[in-house]
């Protein structure tokens, strides 16, 4: 701390020392021609034509050789060299050299060209400062040792590590290619309330508030679900939204506080329609996005091919936890759990234990891509049975070992949806955390008579994690949720 805190000293009486010769440190406007991007890819042109350019960005590399300084410059298009002349600036531009630091940004004039070395360099005549950085960046071969300060110090994070600036470019890639796609494909991107009076829609703790105006308790949204299908009974018949979402429960490799997904609702159509729909669609963002159908992550290649596996969530149960769920009931579910040496929810309730068996004993199996099919009623609450079998007319997509897709058939029969509403209801007064907040408005507004519909929640931050080879959620967020440094830290 005593070594920072004098440098930031020395960067000071830099900074002040600017002032003195009147030179603005934080000026308001600074000249830019190009881009450095712009500049390095009409290279041969600009230096054919003797053009000068105007390029600004962040030092990341000084080195004097007596009369001449090699600066690397950055402007987060690409990096470019400047080369300083003593006897070319001038006596305030050598004053103003003086007193650069790593980190600043600087704005130079001049013109395009080759150094003895072969290197694309900026040969500057005139140059000022942009900002001036009382702070110096992290050692660039070290970076930011610990994982903790990488996520509370995201900006130092992507300045020192191209890695996980590409990550966030691919990710915005990914969602720009996901919105395109479906709107291509004639759905409508809306938007639904964060602030709602009913948490529903998901299986979830919300985090709660209170709204002054109303003096009225409100949550933030766990999922935008009953909103959306409420635009179906509304006359619209394809919608989407992409979004954040936000649930109090526990954080760990797959799980944020304030995470983004997309859903969507489709009229007419039903879930395996929306399944044969969604594997496409699924493909074209790889192939669209150039992330191809080869993929590496946790030491596995992952082959995304068409078509996908399909295999029933009993099915599952019965290969990796050897328990028929047909044929069980709690204590047999709570017996498996046990002998396997896994822990047993707090709430005994059907649809824990089920939730329980399939995330501890068969989800970790699933590495290559599979569409797990017709999930207990009592994880379902928002579908529509399959047939008359008493499961849902429901799938996930499975890929790593990790849920990416949830999709369903959607239950549009008022009578029968507020009973299950009833039954999650009672769930909940014993605690269950599985278990989902009923909605009357949503059942009345199912009264007005909602069409066949099926709907799909994909997790964006998953997917990049799969995509990247990331293990940690944290790792596709920006800035994800991180607990307060304490006082002296």
């Amino acid at each position: 701390m005593v070594q920072l805190n004098n440098i930031i000293g020395e960067r000071l009486k830099k900074r002040d020392a600017l002032k003195e010769q009147n030179i603005n440190p934080y000026p308001a406007q600074v000249k830019r021609s190009h881009t450095i991007k712009a500049a390095l890819d009409d290279f041969d042109s600009l230096t054919e034509k003797k053009k000068k350019v105007h390029l600004v960005g962040r030092i990341l590399l000084m080195r004097p050789y007596g009369a001449i300084t090699f600066m690397k410059v950055a402007d987060g298009t690409g990096e470019i060299q400047f080369l300083f002349r003593k006897d070319v600036i001038s006596g305030g531009e050598e004053t103003l050299l003086l007193n650069l630091d790593l980190g600043d940004f600087i704005s130079g004039e001049g013109l395009l060209t080759l150094s003895k070395s072969g290197e694309r360099t900026l040969e500057v005549e005139n140059f000022g400062i942009a900002v001036k950085a009382l702070r110096p960046l992290p050692d660039k071969w070290h970076g930011i040792a610990d994982v903790e300060e990488r996520f509370r110090r995201r900006y130092l994070d992507l300045l020192m590590n191209k890695d996980v600036k590409d990550r966030f470019t691919l990710r915005s890639r990914v969602l720009n290619i996901i919105r395109e796609q479906f709107t291509k494909d004639g759905f409508l991107e809306v938007e639904t309330p964060i602030l709602q009076n009913v948490p529903a829609g998901a299986a979830a703790k919300p985090f709660r508030t209170h709204l002054s105006a109303l003096d009225i308790p409100l949550y933030l949204r766990i999922a935008p679900e009953l909103y959306l299908k409420e635009l179906l009974v509304g006359g619209f018949d394809k919608v989407f939204e992409m979004g954040r979402l936000f649930r109090n429960e526990g954080m760990d490799a797959t799980h944020n506080p304030e995470f983004t997904s997309v859903e969507g609702y489709w009229a007419y159509q039903d879930a395996q329609g929306l399944m044969e729909y969604l594997e496409n669609f699924v493909m074209k963002v790889l192939d669209h996005s150039g992330i191809g159908r080869s993929t590496k992550f946790r030491d596995h290649t992952i082959k995304w091919e068409s078509p996908i596996p399909r295999k029933t969530f009993n099915g599952l149960v019965q290969e990796y936890a050897k328990i028929d769920l047909a044929q069980a009931n709690i204590e047999t579910m709570e017996e498996v759990l046990i002998r396997s040496g896994h822990e047993v929810p707090a709430i005994k309730t059907e649809g824990e234990l089920c939730e329980a068996i399939f995330k501890k004993m068969c989800l970790p199996k699933l590495i290559q891509p599979v569409f797990v099919t017709e999930h207990p009623l009592a994880l379902s609450p928002l579908a529509k049975k399959k047939d008359d079998a008493e499961v849902a007319d429901r799938f996930q997509l499975v890929v790593g070992g990790i849920e990416i897709i949830n999709a369903y058939s959607e239950l549009n029969d008022p009578e029968e949806q507020r009973e299950r509403f009833e039954r999650s209801e009672e769930d909940i007064s014993k605690g269950s955390a599985e278990a989902q907040f009923g909605d009357e408005d949503y059942v009345e507004a199912l009264e007005y008579g909602m069409p066949p519909a099926a709907g799909f929640g994909i997790g964006i931050d998953r997917l990049i994690m799969l995509l990247t080879d990331s293990h940690n959620i944290r790792e596709v967020i920006l800035f994800p949720t991180m607990r307060p440094k304490k006082a002296g830290e």
